[in-house]
């Protein structure tokens, strides 16, 4: 009989291969949670495959699946979904990692202390423009707010913007995202790709919670 994880991480990775070890490495290292990895190779041409393949070879926790041309990050991000079954959803970018090894445990924790269908968490920037990255972050880390129905949430992301519409900083319950993505049109999406699935989601999610934390995602 198979056990249910209790969350699912969903990879999107392309052409990465100067990124990824260190993001699935922060996966691989995930503590006291029992946990899926569901990474998406959207057609690299590099060597990212060849990595994620000799990750999922040593941690069974890895599942992989590679489109055979590139599809996009939507694309990879549907796929991904599919092929998961956590109760709990989160997304990882292939050039991102999760900050230490109860990021996910922690995760889990906050949404069910807010018991809420979305939970929002800090996240940390860094890379070699210090001015930018401390806008970025100071823009992700918004102040605690909470929201009690889908028009709400819609109002704080997209009208009044006290929250990010990034859709890596959060953590959702599997069936909001579930009931979200069989409207979700599988383009190839040249940007804003985070802002249309987290409208979707916002859009059969009654509960969010924002919560000031300490931080959870390098970015």
């Amino acid at each position: 009989m198979s056990i249910t994880p209790d969350i699912s991480v969903i990879v999107a990775a392309y052409n990465v291969d100067r990124y990824i070890v260190d993001c699935l490495s922060s996966l691989s290292q995930q503590k006291n949670v029992f946990a899926e990895f569901i990474i998406v190779d959207d057609g690299s041409t590099d060597s990212t495959l060849k990595i994620i393949n000799e990750f999922a070879i040593k941690d069974s926790r890895f599942i992989v699946h590679s489109h055979t041309t590139n599809k996009g990050l939507l694309s990879a991000r549907l796929s991904g979904f599919s092929l998961s079954s956590g109760k709990f959803i989160c997304f990882l970018d292939g050039d991102d990692l999760l900050c230490d090894s109860h990021s996910l445990r922690n995760m889990l924790n906050l949404i069910k202390i807010c018991d809420c269908d979305i939970v929002g968490f800090d996240v940390k920037v860094f890379g070699d423009k210090s001015v930018a990255c401390s806008r970025k972050q100071n823009w992700l880390n918004c102040k605690t707010v909470t929201a009690k129905s889908s028009l709400e949430i819609l109002n704080l992301i997209f009208d009044k913007h006290l929250c990010a519409w990034n859709i890596w900083n959060k953590l959702y319950r599997r069936a909001v995202v579930e009931k979200a993505f069989q409207f979700a049109h599988n383009d190839y999406l040249v940007c804003a790709e985070d802002a249309y699935l987290t409208f979707l989601i916002a859009c059969f999610a009654q509960t969010f919670q924002k919560q000031n934390t300490q931080p959870l995602y390098l970015y």
